[in-house]
This record gives C-alpha cells, sequence and structure tokens, in this order.
C-alpha cells in the first residue's frame, strides 16, 4: 500500500527486517523487480512486514543490491556447470550483514 501524499509505503513481506525472508523457491528475480518498483515509488517513510520503520529507502537498497548479486552469481555458477555444494562454496556472502543489518 502507498499513500503518495503521505510518502508513506507499507510493504508486507516483501520487505522484512533485519533478515530478508527467502525460503526454498522463492522467486528471485521476481523479487527483485518488485522491490524496484516499491524503491521508484520514493517513499518518505516504509513499513516493512516485520521490523521498525524506515526512514529513507536505504535498508531497500540494500536488500536489492544482496539479491541481486546472489542471483547474479548463483546465474554464474550455474553456467560454470557447478552443482549445488560448489555452488554454496562460489557464492560469497560478505554483503549479507549489511542487508542483515549488522
Amino acid at each position: 500500500m502507498y499513500l503518495p501524499k503521505e510518502g508513506i509505503l507499507a510493504t508486507g513481506d516483501l520487505l522484512v527486517h533485519p533478515v530478508p525472508f527467502a525460503y526454498y523457491g522463492s522467486f528471485i528475480p521476481e523479487w527483485i523487480a518488485s522491490l524496484k518498483k516499491l524503491r521508484g515509488l520514493e517513499a518518505k517513510t516504509i513499513v516493512p512486514g516485520h521490523g521498525p520503520l524506515m526512514q529513507g529507502p536505504e535498508y531497500l537498497d540494500d536488500v536489492i543490491k544482496l539479491l541481486e548479486s546472489l542471483n547474479a552469481q548463483v546465474n554464474d555458477a550455474v553456467k560454470r556447470g557447478l552443482g549445488l555444494e560448489d555452488t554454496k562454496k562460489a557464492v560469497n556472502l560478505d554483503f549479507v550483514p549489511r542487508a542483515a543489518g549488522g
């Protein structure tokens, strides 16, 4: 839900804090696209599905970057023919603590 006059965006579980809520079967590219549409609204206040009210888009931006990085790394591993265990080893998750609030 978006209230443009007030600049308030309620995201539901598309955006939760402190850790993005993903599970086996998540559709990461579609999730990224949805978050980018929310980002385009330029809300001043974001009400996530879980977590504190957010003033500004910083956390939303971090989650988008995290998911984009994860998606690109996994796609690269698949293109290289890596199996599941090697893919897990190849994916760099150093960005996760920042996107997960530390």
